[in-house]
């Protein structure tokens, strides 16, 4: 399969969500990892699974990578 058509076409693979659900309606995924010189470990599977569209994205990570996870994870819930 062509990269460009597979892209293209894997919204519609997607389940379209109801108008009225919420992220609470679509599950949780909890994401444990990173560590200092590690700090993108836990970035890129959250990204992915809200891109994904996962419901809530829960990140928690060591407190002297907090604040880099903090500023890469916009819609991740890090901890």
């Amino acid at each position: 399969m062509d990269r460009f058509t597979a892209r293209q076409n894997a919204p519609s693979l997607l389940p379209r969500r109801a108008r009225e659900s919420s992220k609470h309606d679509y599950g949780r995924l909890l994401i444990v990892g990173g560590s200092v010189g590690y700090s993108g470990a836990p970035t890129l599977p959250s990204r992915a699974a809200v891109r994904g569209r996962a419901g809530r994205v829960h990140l928690p990570v060591p407190r002297d990578i907090y604040p880099i996870a903090a500023v890469n994870n916009h819609e991740a819930m890090v901890m």
